[in-house]
């Protein structure tokens, strides 16, 4: 509770609404309360901003195309929505009048009551409001430690959804942290930058993935050559990568197995001649086209 900015009984008691379990950010409703005779503006709510295949009579191999290991789903949607709002579209404007010494603390209690836990766009509506507060005024110094802590917050919710996958909505939250204090604001640029790698390197998984077509090597060649685009700077989509050329170098060595079984030799090396070398099942292939070149 210190880390985000409430009090122990206070702020909670005052109106901080609690989590919502479903990730749901929604705009904080602002409560009015009783200020100095010149009060602050209030904080308004702004609106959310083919191939034939290698050989007619070619065996049936079943397969559906795999998905990234390890994960509910295999690719984040670059386009998919938070739970039905980013967080950038959820701050609040704040008013353009620069509130007097005695209101600001009004100011700064009405900022920490806008806090959930679990909404990046509460905590930047919160900065907004403490950013009101001018550095001659007693209460500048509390307000700028509320903002560097709450800066640290939306990163750190940023960073959570990236851990789960949601890449896009970690870049919108990451997008929310301002640009003071630097440190802070460089730290979410760089994670920024490195979701957005991340989240262009699934889609070259999800390319892949739709390559491949039963009974047809080749197919799988061309998806194979596809994953190895996958940079190991990026050690979870690496790793699902490797993962796919693991499988589909063996369905390509299976494709070859079952021909040499029905005595069609010169199909079967064509079809295990396709398995890229430094993939799993290559050393297997070549001797299997030895040793089928000798019958």
């Amino acid at each position: 509770l210190a880390r985000l900015g409430l009090d122990s009984a206070g702020d909670m008691a005052g109106g901080a609404a609690p989590a919502e379990p479903d990730g749901e950010e929604t705009a904080p409703a602002t409560e009015e309360e009783p200020v100095a005779e010149e009060s602050a503006e209030d904080v308004t709510a702004e609106a959310p901003d083919g191939e034939t295949p290698d050989d007619p009579d070619a065996e049936a191999v079943s397969d559906t195309p795999d998905e990234p290991a390890g994960e509910a789903e295999p690719v984040d949607d670059p386009d998919e929505a938070e739970d039905g709002a980013t967080d950038g579209e959820g701050v609040a404007a704040v008013g353009n009048t620069t509130p007097t010494i005695g209101d600001t603390a009004a100011v700064l209690a009405e900022a920490r009551r806008s806090l959930n836990p679990g909404q990046a766009s509460q905590f930047a509506t919160a900065i907004a409001t403490a950013s009101q507060i001018p550095e001659n005024d007693p209460n500048y110094e509390a307000a700028q430690v509320d903002i560097r802590r709450w800066s640290q917050v939306i990163l750190d919710l940023a960073e959570g959804r990236a851990a789960e996958t949601q890449l896009q909505p970690a870049i919108e939250a990451a997008k929310l942290v301002p640009t003071e204090p630097a440190d802070i604001y460089n730290q979410a640029q760089e994670r920024i930058e490195f979701w957005q790698g991340r989240a262009a390197t699934r889609e070259i998984i999800r390319e892949a993935q739709a390559i491949p077509r039963m009974g047809q090597a080749s197919t799988y060649q061309k998806g194979i050559l596809r994953l190895q685009d996958v940079p190991e700077s990026q050690p979870i989509e690496y790793a699902d990568a490797q993962r796919l050329i693991g499988e589909w170098t063996q369905k390509m060595l299976m494709i070859a197995q079952a021909r040499a079984a029905q005595g069609r030799y010169d199909s079967a090396i064509e079809a295990a001649a396709l398995i890229p070398a430094n993939t799993l099942n290559y050393e297997q292939a070549q001797s299997e086209i030895k040793r089928w070149r000798n019958q």
